[in-house]
C-alpha cells in the first residue's frame, strides 16, 4: 500500500512538471511575472549628459535611469534581437556622433519625487559589450542606469550643477581652427572643417568665449559662455542661443538664475537670486519677469508673497 502511495506521488509530479515550467516563463525574477508593476519612475531635477548632450531620464529606486532605444541618437549601436527578446549595446562609434537637439525643462520643485510612469516588469534582456544588465519597461521602452555606460568612459557627478555626464573615452579634441595662421579660434573635434563635437571658441585676442557642444559650426548642446564683464552662462544652446536649462553666474561666481531659457531669455520656470546668492523669487518667467505662479522671499528667506504675477506685477495672493 505505502509503494503504491509513493508511485501516485511521483506521476503526479511528473504530470505538474509542464504546468511549473509554464508558469516560471511567465515568472521572472523574485517572482514576477511579465506586465508586473515594480513601481514608479519619477521625475528629478537631476540632469543628463552624454558628451554633453542632454539625454532624458528618470529616477528609479535613487537611479538615474535612460531609455536604451534613446541612445542610438548619441551614437551608441543598439539592435534589437526579436527572437531572443534582446537589446544589444555593442559600442560607442564616435564617427557616427551628432549633436543631439533634446532640450528638457527645469522641473519644479513641487514635481520633484512625483510619479512619471509605472516601471513594468519584461522579458526584454539587455546586454551592454555582452553583459546582461539591469533593465525595465516604461512606456513601452526599455530603461537602464547610466551607471551601466560606464565602461564607455568616464562618469561624473557635479553637485553644483547637479548633473551627470558621460564623457566616452573616444570622444577627445583632434583638431585647431585659425583666425588667420596665427591666432587660433578653435580647438576640438571638426567634420568638413567645421567645429563639430566637444571644442572651444576663442576670441581674435586669445580669449575664451565659450567652451562645449558643437553643432556644424554653431554651439549646441551643453557649453558655458563667458560674457565680457565676467560672468557667465552654463547650460543647453540650440543653434548658437541659449535655449533649454541653464545657470547664469555673475564675475564672482554668484548665481543669480537657474532655469528654463529660450534665446537667452527666462521663459519658463525658474529661481532668482540676489547679488548674495540667496533665493529671492521661484517660479514662472515670461521674457524675463515674474509671469504666472510663483514664490518671492524676504531678506531672511521667508516667504513673503506666494501666488500669481502678470508682466512682474503681483495679480492675486494665495499666501
Amino acid at each position: 500500500m505505502k509503494k503504491a502511495k509513493i508511485v501516485s506521488f511521483l506521476l503526479s509530479m511528473i504530470l505538474l512538471l509542464p504546468i511549473c515550467s509554464l508558469f516560471a516563463e511567465a515568472s521572472g525574477s523574485g517572482g514576477y511575472a511579465i506586465g508586473d508593476v515594480l513601481g514608479a519612475a519619477v521625475y528629478s531635477n537631476i540632469s543628463t549628459y552624454i558628451n554633453f548632450n542632454q539625454i532624458e531620464s528618470l529616477n528609479f529606486n535613487g537611479n538615474t535611469e535612460i531609455i536604451v532605444e534613446d541612445l542610438t541618437e548619441y551614437g551608441f549601436d543598439v539592435k534589437w534581437d526579436e527572437t531572443n527578446h534582446a537589446l544589444y549595446i555593442n559600442g560607442y562609434h564616435s564617427e557616427q556622433y551628432v549633436i543631439n537637439q533634446y532640450v528638457a525643462s527645469v522641473v519644479p520643485d513641487s514635481e520633484v519625487g512625483t510619479e512619471a510612469c509605472d516601471v513594468i516588469y519584461s522579458d526584454i534582456k539587455t546586454y551592454i559589450n555582452g553583459t546582461l544588465t539591469e533593465c525595465y519597461n516604461v512606456n513601452g521602452y526599455t530603461m537602464i542606469p547610466i551607471d551601466s555606460l560606464k565602461q564607455y568612459g568616464e562618469l561624473t557627478w557635479n553637485p553644483n550643477q547637479k548633473s551627470i555626464t558621460l564623457i566616452t573615452s573616444s570622444h577627445k579634441p583632434v583638431d585647431k581652427l585659425y583666425y588667420n595662421p596665427r591666432t587660433l579660434q578653435y580647438y576640438g573635434e571638426v567634420k568638413d572643417h567645421k567645429a563639430h563635437g566637444y571644442g572651444s571658441y576663442y576670441s581674435a585676442n586669445g580669449s575664451l568665449l565659450y567652451q562645449g557642444g558643437f553643432y556644424e559650426g554653431h554651439f549646441s548642446g551643453y557649453g558655458t559662455l563667458y560674457f565680457p564683464d565676467g560672468g557667465y552662462y552654463k547650460g543647453d544652446f540650440v543653434n548658437d542661443e541659449m535655449t533649454g536649462v541653464g545657470q547664469i553666474y555673475n564675475k564672482n561666481d554668484v548665481i543669480y538664475y537657474l532655469g528654463n531659457v529660450i534665446n537667452g531669455i527666462a521663459n519658463g520656470y525658474g529661481i532668482a537670486y540676489n547679488e548674495n546668492g540667496d533665493i529671492i523669487y521661484k517660479g514662472d518667467f515670461k521674457n524675463d519677469t515674474y509671469d504666472g505662479y510663483g514664490t518671492l522671499y524676504d531678506d531672511d528667506g521667508e516667504i513673503a508673497y506666494k501666488g500669481y504675477f502678470s508682466n512682474g506685477e503681483i495679480t492675486g495672493r494665495l499666501f
